[in-house]
């Protein structure tokens, strides 16, 4: 049972608050990814399980036992840091067995694993060379070897792909995943950059400012955001917020123009407690025509962005700055145009709290549905 558990966890340097009251369960052996903008504290938290950073209060258990006081080195942990932190004067070999030296395995389990690591990340050619005879993705693959080896219940990374291009992130994130479905560790991955995250993590901790903003599957931040922080942070372009928004019965007043929100909708908004609504919706549920459709609202190009497999047109309505992505950029700047929401889609929120409002069960079963993820509640529905 390889589980992490933060319970009140506090983290600061006198009087500035790093970490403030975080309560975090990490499941053994899942891959669990801290995401958000810089200084938000994600790489403090991955430095307090492995120890190297103090917890100033709270408890942090591992394997369902305290460890404020464990030092690092019992701690059965692997760590992959940004700047690989390779030791320049070794080669390849004595790089990823060096700890295990350190630790006094048998010379006959060194190799045991040392081959066996090399084979998957593909790095025997390479035993001899020092580092700096190694490009950047050749170096990540010596740090991954190098805690790979060491057979840690829990492998912790630190933004370690972030100083390679494009395609070099890609080929290591496939090998980070294959090294999950090999060794079963619980990882724990920092990353500012939400595509790691969507597609690394089989659980998002989204932090701002040093507190958790959501936990939950990469499928749910994206689609159910419990704020409006989630909600911004996560898609490229963000989700529209329109806070100059007012309901009533069941109208959504957006300056001179209204939106109707279905029965479902208008039910489950007067059922709750709210104080002003903000609404948001993601550009890829805008739809753009040049004459009016049934439900339709005016707004004025302000102009495109080519974003390769489609366009992000920038639009003003009533004031209000929002984006849509159309495949083709048949719209001009200046040019009055009418904007379709998908309104199965739009997210509520409360302007005091920023909290999501939830949304209907109707509309929930409906996305479940278009999902696969609920066959016999597409029989009942037909």
């Amino acid at each position: 049972m390889a589980n992490i558990k933060f319970v009140n966890v506090k983290k600061s340097y006198g009087n500035h608050v790093i970490i403030n009251n975080l309560n975090l369960e990490i499941h053994s052996g899942e891959r669990l990814v801290l995401l958000g903008p810089s200084g938000c504290g994600k790489s403090t938290i991955l430095r307090m399980i492995a120890g190297l950073e103090e917890v100033t209060d709270g408890d942090l258990y591992m394997r369902n036992e305290r460890v404020n006081d464990i030092p690092p080195g019992k701690r059965n942990v692997g760590m992959v840091f940004q700047n690989y932190a390779l030791y320049p004067h070794m080669t390849v070999k004595e790089n990823i067995t060096y700890a295990l030296k350190v630790k006094k395995v048998p010379k006959h389990e060194i190799e045991k694993r040392l081959d066996a690591t090399a084979e998957f990340l593909q790095l025997k050619q390479y035993y001899d060379r020092k580092p700096s005879e190694l490009s950047g993705g050749q170096r990540q693959r010596v740090a991954l070897a190098r805690s790979t080896v060491k057979n840690s219940d829990y492998f912790l990374l630190d933004e370690p792909l972030s100083n390679l291009d494009a395609q070099l992130r890609i080929s290591a994130r496939e090998a980070l995943m294959d090294i999950h479905h090999e060794y079963k560790q619980t990882m724990v991955y920092v990353t500012h950059d939400q595509i790691e995250a969507m597609t690394f993590g089989t659980r998002i901790a989204l932090l701002n400012k040093g507190e958790l903003q959501m936990l939950d599957t990469p499928e749910n931040v994206y689609h159910r955001p419990a704020n409006i922080f989630t909600a911004t942070f996560i898609g490229n372009p963000p989700t529209n917020i329109l806070e100059n928004v007012h309901y009533t019965n069941g109208l959504l007043t957006i300056g001179k123009q209204s939106l109707q929100l279905s029965d479902d909708w208008k039910n489950y908004v007067e059922k709750s407690t709210y104080h002003q609504i903000v609404l948001g919706i993601r550009p890829e549920h805008i739809h753009l025509t040049k004459s009016p459709q049934a439900g339709s609202i005016r707004a004025k190009v302000k102009h495109s962005e080519n974003q390769g497999s489609n366009f992000a047109i920038h639009l003003d309505v009533e004031g209000e700055n929002i984006i849509a992505i159309e495949a083709f950029n048949i719209f001009k700047a200046g040019e009055e145009v009418f904007v379709n929401i998908t309104m199965d889609e739009i997210h509520l929120f409360d302007k005091a709290t920023e909290n999501n409002l939830g949304y209907p069960e109707n509309i929930i079963r409906k996305k479940k549905v278009a999902s696969g993820t609920d066959e016999h509640l597409l029989e009942v529905l037909q």
